[in-house]
């Protein structure tokens, strides 16, 4: 068993991906604290667990309360003696929140719920179990992130904030907490068939077009499971990532990769709807609040016409105007070796 006499907290694991990550971490050995906002959610998946013979301890905790993250830590650490792995997965489950608006007009107390269960909530859960990761002599901090922590998308301000925070954490924790033989790594899940996504596709009337559009959107041509979820987070809390740290996995499908490829933008409405190969929606309109399809980049092509149609009106090539830069670059490294400069 990878995680045999291992103690791991879970946060969000009342359904979805935290539910069988905390199952994937039970069956490997582990014994599971569940920490969820939703009590009857959370001790149902302790029964699941505790059912399937293995060791489960459910806490309900608001993980954006630093009291009752450091009550929740407490009672693991009196259950079971230690705190070996910590899952940060507990993220803000309103579709009316999660997928908001833009700067201009998101309202405040929306940005500072999203960003307070979303980033606020990794800090203090890291905050209160590091100390006990430490006693044990190290471990392992998955942080729960996303595709949109590495790409942005329209209407989505304070989502893509609190993720790609969650992926900056991810990096700065990994490199304090090396000494003490903490690993800490991010997984970035895409498109994952799970309740909260069936939520999102009610809250915003989408259907089974819609959802064929996500999928298109992906280049393994399916949603993700929540399996697909588990045995990621499995590998990063084991030893079979003793070498990993400081890294952001994306499981995703390949969506974060046609960022540079000949992707599409959403449309400017409508769950997942559909767009044009120039990035341009077939309906007049700016990007819609609704766009579950994680709209990308405009096409590579236009990336790359860009930088030549801006040379040409300052009467050079691209190529000539990339010689210039490097030459420049030169002449300043050899100002600043010179004696006095």
């Amino acid at each position: 068993m990878k995680l045999a006499g291992k103690v791991a907290i879970v946060t969000g694991a009342g359904s979805g991906q935290g539910r069988a990550v905390a199952e994937a971490f039970a069956r490997e050995g582990a014994a599971v604290t569940i920490a969820e906002v939703n009590a009857a959610a959370g001790e149902e998946t302790a029964a699941r667990i505790r059912a399937a013979g293995g060791r489960a301890l459910a806490v309900e905790t608001d993980v954006a309360s630093a009291p009752l993250v450091a009550r929740m830590v407490a009672q693991t650490v009196e259950a079971f003696g230690a705190v070996h792995v910590l899952y940060n997965n507990a993220a803000m489950d309103r579709p009316d929140l999660a997928i908001a608006d833009s700067v201009t007009t998101l309202p405040v107390e929306h940005w500072d719920a999203i960003l307070g269960v979303n980033l606020r909530g990794v800090f203090l859960c890291a905050k209160h179990a590091v100390p006990h990761l430490i006693a044990a002599g190290g471990g392992a901090i998955i942080n729960v992130a996303s595709v949109l922590g590495e790409i942005g998308s329209p209407n989505f301000a304070a989502y893509c904030a609190s993720k790609h925070g969650v992926i900056g954490l991810t990096k700065e924790m990994a490199l304090d907490l090396a000494p003490h033989r903490i690993r800490v790594n991010a997984i970035c899940p895409g498109s994952i068939e799970t309740p909260r996504l069936a939520k999102y596709f009610a809250h915003y009337g989408g259907g089974e077009e819609q959802l064929r559009a996500v999928v298109a959107r992906v280049p393994l041509g399916r949603l993700g499971t929540v399996d697909d979820i588990a045995r990621a987070a499995l590998f990063l809390a084991s030893d079979d990532a003793s070498y990993i740290s400081g890294h952001a996995l994306a499981v995703d499908g390949g969506l974060a990769a046609t960022r540079w490829g000949p992707t599409e933008v959403s449309s400017t409405s409508g769950v997942g709807s559909t767009a044009t190969r120039s990035g341009v929606s077939s309906r007049a309109g700016r990007p819609g609040k609704g766009a579950l399809a994680l709209p990308l980049l405009s096409t590579v092509k236009e990336r790359r016409l860009r930088p030549a149609v801006s040379c040409r009106r300052r009467g050079r090539t691209p190529s000539r105007d990339k010689a210039n830069t490097l030459h420049r670059i030169l002449r300043m490294r050899r100002r600043l070796a010179q004696p006095g400069t």
